[in-house]
């Protein structure tokens, strides 16, 4: 599937979305050969409040994925 067939199925569901009372909407996509493909729409301040909220859960769940420790030197 070529990237402007990925990026039509994203504006499209964005489209059903928005027609379904969605007003703030960001959506990523990405895969192995180097896709990288954003879209947005709604009021900048929600969608930045979306991207950072999603960007602080990724991060916290990513944590629990992890072996974290800590340790004391001297």
């Amino acid at each position: 599937m070529t990237d402007e067939v990925i990026m039509a199925k994203i504006a499209s569901f964005i489209q059903d979305l928005k027609d379904e009372g969605i007003e703030d909407v960001v959506i990523s996509a990405g895969n192995e050969e180097g896709f990288l493909g954003i879209q947005y729409d709604g009021d900048p301040r929600a969608i930045v409040y979306l991207a950072m909220t999603s960007l602080v859960n990724i991060m916290f769940d990513s944590m629990t994925k992890i072996n974290v420790g800590v340790n004391e030197d001297g």
